[in-house]
């Protein structure tokens, strides 16, 4: 079973507004609204521009400086409904979809970066929304212009705004180029590296886990950077493994699988026995009721997973060690906690005894060069 994290409220809003066409709904302002049903048929020019340049502008200040969330969905979904509406119309021209395309990104890259009066003066959901615009003309987005605008929302302290930013970028990436590429890949890595949300770093791998094509080789240094700030920060408790790590993981031991030499694939195999030995100590650190306990499991199996199919292929353990079997094999009890460790020592090694990984081809050193935190089992925060 794929495990799907629980959304944020914001993104389970837009998502499913987005979902439905927010058929149906008009934008405030009814009066000074373009007429769309004929400028969507020209190519967007002159006084034509100008009153949907000025339109969005009202639209979109408006919508960020709301306070009620009931007046933010009102607008915002009204807004959203409309550009949807004339961008996808049958009779709109190019040219009308590409200037609007231009307007949208230009206001909504200004509005946003314009800091509001105070830090809770804007709603997040209206940003959700101001993003939710943006993606509807994506298709004739420029590509440069997408970067521009979604990269700052990125570092938004909403979650759902972050999980906005990073799809909408997943969704361009296709069309850039080697040097917008570059950009954007730096901007999601610089993101997925302290990424708390689930959701968001799930669309953030959306770019950075590329499994085909030119780019898939140039993408790994990114990677492995995003997976070296994660595991420091585990290894301080400041973030905790989770199913996408275990995704990162999945990705990292199938560029493994593909390179002939044994010992290429060492910084691979290092990475991924990290997560797993960070996410087994936390494991057995939790209460054996805490909710968290399953997100680390998935964590611990996929990296194990990983790392069985790595030594079976390359250095012939046709028996590697098991902390997964240990961990399913029953109630958290200290019998389960011995055998849980006992297995993970087969792998990293002990001070009296190497593991798997300590000998060739790997050769890492015993323990991985991870001090396993002293810690007593508690019951994850209040949420």
């Amino acid at each position: 079973m794929v495990y799907q994290p629980k959304p944020r409220t914001l993104t389970a809003i837009v998502l499913a507004l987005a979902a439905m066409g927010l058929q149906g709904l008009t934008a405030r302002g009814q009066d000074s609204t373009p007429d769309f049903d004929l400028i969507r048929t020209t190519d967007l020019q002159a006084i034509d521009r100008d009153r949907v340049q000025n339109w969005l502008e009202q639209q979109v200040s408006g919508l960020l400086a709301l306070k009620a969330n009931d007046a933010v969905t009102a607008q915002g979904s009204a807004l959203v409904a409309t550009i949807t509406e004339h961008f996808r119309a049958s009779n709109a021209t190019m040219g009308f979809k590409d200037g609007l395309a231009q307007l949208v990104l230009q206001i909504v890259t200004r509005q946003y970066n314009s800091p509001p009066a105070s830090a809770e003066a804007r709603k997040p959901a209206a940003v959700g929304f101001a993003l939710l615009a943006v993606q509807a003309v994506l298709p004739n987005a420029d590509a440069a212009a997408a970067i521009a605008c979604l990269t700052p929302a990125l570092s938004d302290p909403a979650p759902a705004v972050r999980f906005l930013a990073a799809s909408g970028l997943a969704g361009v990436a296709a069309k850039v180029d080697d040097r917008q590429w570059g950009t954007l890949l730096a901007a999601v890595q610089k993101a997925a590296a302290g990424e708390s949300d689930p959701v968001a770093l799930g669309a953030m791998l959306q770019v950075l886990l590329v499994r085909s094509g030119p780019r898939q080789e140039s993408v790994v240094p990114a990677v492995q950077a995003v997976m070296d700030a994660r595991l420091e920060a585990f290894a301080r408790q400041a973030l905790l493994p989770g199913p996408q790590d275990a995704e990162i993981a999945s990705w990292l031991g199938e560029q493994a699988l593909k390179i002939a030499e044994a010992h290429s694939t060492v910084p691979f195999v290092d990475r991924i026995a990290r997560l797993m030995t960070l996410a087994t100590w936390t494991y057995l650190s939790e209460m054996p009721s805490s909710p968290r306990r399953l997100q680390l499991e998935r964590a611990v199996m996929a990296a194990e997973t990983q790392l069985k199919a790595i030594v079976r292929a390359k250095a012939d353990v046709p028996t590697p060690p098991d902390v997964t079997t240990a961990m399913l094999a029953g109630a958290a009890t200290p019998a389960q906690a011995e055998n849980m460790t006992t297995a993970l020592e087969r792998w990293i090694g002990t001070p009296q005894q190497p593991g798997v990984l300590n000998s060739a081809p790997f050769g890492l050193p015993v323990g991985l060069g991870l001090s396993r935190p002293a810690t007593t089992p508690t019951s994850p925060p209040a949420s």
